[in-house]
């Protein structure tokens, strides 16, 4: 997958302030998408607006779809792990090995919180 590129100006500590979808004269400086300082940019109040969370979850969301239809795909033998850059099987194998660490440690009778019994695990 290729990430789409935009352009950005940045401060006099490097700190992104402005972000356009074409370069311009004063907002020139080539960056993906998904940089983590493109991210934490999007996510701030510098812009004005908080990027809605719906949308950050529903992106959670998709990539766990995603996960899970690569996952079905080398089970079924239409694609090898090894097919994929490296890249994308290294994040797939430490995400499923995090995935069952957690599900190892959240059995059914996990529970922080003795006062609730709806399923849901409170800190």
């Amino acid at each position: 997958m290729v990430s789409k590129k935009i352009f950005v100006k940045k401060d006099q500590d490097g700190k992104i302030i402005a972000i356009s979808k074409v370069a311009l004269p004063h907002i020139n400086e080539e960056m993906e998408l998904d940089a983590p300082e493109v991210i934490a940019f999007l996510s701030s109040e510098t812009m004005g607006t908080k990027v809605p969370t719906e949308l950050l979850q529903s992106d959670l969301q998709l990539i766990r779809v995603l996960e899970d239809l690569i996952e079905i795909l080398i089970e079924k033998n239409i694609i090898r792990l090894t097919e994929l850059p490296e890249a994308a099987q290294s994040k797939l194998l430490s995400r499923k090995k995090i995935r069952n660490t957690v599900s190892d440690f959240l059995t059914e009778d996990t529970n922080f919180d003795d006062n609730d019994d709806d399923g849901t695990i409170n800190f």
